[in-house]
Order: C-alpha cells, then sequence, then structure tokens
C-alpha cells in the first residue's frame, strides 16, 4: 500500500508540474503576441513565478519520503497554498487553470505524509504560504498602480 502512495503521489505532483508549466507558457505566449504592451512586471512576474512553483513541489515531493525536520515536507504544502492564493487573485484569468495544480499538489502531499503528525504544520504552512504570497502580489499590485 506504500507503494501505491508513493505512485500516487509522484503522479499528482507530475500534474501539477505539468498544469502549472503549461499555463505559464501558454499565457506568456497569449498575452505577448500582439499590441498588449509589456509583460515586465506584471503579468511576466506572476508567470516565472508559476513557472517555477509547479517544478519545485514535484521535486519536493520526490525528495519528501522520510526526511528528518520539517521544512521539506511542509514545502509542498506551502506551494500549494501559494499556487491557491494565485488562483484566487486571478480569479477571473488564470485562477481557473491553477486551481486544479493547486488541489493535485495538496493531495501528493497528503499521500507522502499519510500518517505523518507533521501534517498539523504542513497545513499551518499551507495557510502561511497563501495569505503571505496573496499579500505579496496585493502590495505588488499596488506598488504598480493598479486600483484595487
Amino acid at each position: 500500500m506504500a507503494k501505491l502512495r508513493r505512485v500516487l503521489s509522484l503522479a499528482l505532483a507530475t500534474l501539477a508540474a505539468f498544469l502549472c508549466l503549461f499555463v505559464a507558457l501558454a499565457f506568456f505566449a497569449w498575452l505577448s503576441d500582439g499590441p498588449r504592451g509589456s509583460l515586465w512586471p506584471m503579468p511576466g512576474l506572476v508567470l516565472l513565478w508559476v513557472a517555477f512553483l509547479g517544478p519545485a513541489g514535484f521535486i519536493a515531493i520526490l525528495l519528501n519520503p522520510q526526511r528528518d525536520g520539517l521544512l521539506l515536507p511542509a514545502l509542498p504544502w506551502a506551494i500549494s497554498g501559494v499556487l491557491l492564493s494565485l488562483a484566487v487573485l486571478g480569479a477571473w484569468s488564470i485562477g481557473p487553470l491553477l486551481l486544479p495544480a493547486a488541489v493535485a499538489l495538496a493531495g501528493a502531499a497528503g499521500l507522502a505524509q499519510w500518517r505523518d503528525l507533521r501534517l498539523r504544520v504542513a497545513a499551518l504552512a499551507l495557510l502561511l504560504g497563501a495569505l503571505t504570497n496573496t499579500a505579496l502580489f496585493l502590495g505588488l499590485l499596488l506598488l504598480h498602480g493598479a486600483r484595487l
């Protein structure tokens, strides 16, 4: 049963990484085609962040089994929280496409840490990651001159 959980966890993490890379590249190609203006700093920074988060979550799941400490087991939860906050912030554009990646990565983390007591810490890291990322990008939007 442990091997099946490991395979399912890696499959979900692979799906999340693929979705993040696909969404970032698809939106970059769509936004860079035509006279829409500059992609930098926004939304280019967000697209780079999304392209980084998916593979980082996969690597954290890949390296996760039987590791000591709290950072590596909490990392996939935090990354899925960041993806969740990006899905909320981009609810009318990129958000619906990032929501499956966030859910897949959270599922992969849950399967990888099935009977681990550190899940409580991981759930807190998920919440803190989501809140921190939401605050960071709202601050960047305000600095960039967007009106909320």
